[in-house]
């Protein structure tokens, strides 16, 4: 079953690389190879390029290309597509995943913002829509340099014919504008769950992020799994 979860700043939609590696897929806002997104977007006339590549137990392997922008017509509204190749079990799969992000609402004095994803996937392969999600976002700052995102929402899982409520849980420490510290937890209704830890470096005066990020299932079929990759935001 391929299921995607999302990043900081992507979206927590379903149907990933496997159940014993939750690789996140599709990147919208800061992207990145992580599963619990945050109610943001990119700023009005600006667009990113995630690429990132994952490697877990048993030679399971998926690389992703994910660009997305924001138009200067609709601030609040990031429209992306990621493009996954996975390896698993001897044979290889392409997923594309189109989606939308929108912000909707904010409260400034409580550190609160809110958000909307929506994404799609259609299974080259199999030449059909393997699935399609709706998530809620919301972003609570802490203090300055933490954020905690909140992610949950439905999902369908058109090749198994069923349905899942998923959610996430993350934590954005921000050491300084150079360095974050990112650690989050996400599953669906079946108690399958995943952890994912990392940290990322930016570069090249706020235009370039890298991830380096190791997780694991914590319930259902054993696995880990480390990912590394790139975002570009011009």
């Amino acid at each position: 079953m391929l299921a995607t979860f999302k990043s900081p700043h992507t979206a927590l939609a379903a149907l990933a690389i496997s159940s014993a590696m939750m690789t996140p897929v599709t990147g919208f806002a800061a992207g990145g190879p992580y599963a619990v997104d945050d109610a943001a977007v990119l700023e009005a006339g600006t667009c990113q390029v995630d690429a990132f590549a994952s490697f877990g137990d048993e030679s399971r392997e998926a690389y992703v290309l994910a660009p997305s922008c924001v138009s200067g017509f609709a601030p609040w509204l990031e429209a992306g597509v990621a493009v996954e190749r996975a390896h698993e079990g001897g044979a290889w799969g392409t997923v594309v995943e189109p989606g939308l992000k929108a912000v909707f609402g904010e409260i400034e004095e409580a550190g609160l913002s809110f958000g909307l994803s929506s994404g799609l996937v259609y299974d080259r392969t199999a030449r059909s829509v393997a699935g399609y999600s709706l998530v809620g976002l919301v972003s609570v700052e802490l203090a300055e340099p933490m954020t905690i995102n909140l992610n949950a929402g439905y999902e369908r899982d058109r090749a198994a014919a069923a349905d899942h409520f998923v959610w996430g849980a993350g934590t954005v420490f921000q050491a300084n504008e150079n360095l974050a510290f990112i650690a989050e937890t996400f599953g669906q209704d079946e108690g399958k769950t995943g952890f994912q830890a990392g940290f990322r470096p930016t570069i090249f005066n706020g235009r370039v992020d890298l991830d380096f990020v190791y997780g694991r299932n914590i319930t259902g079929e054993s696995g880990n799994w480390f990912s590394a990759g790139t975002s570009v935001r011009f």
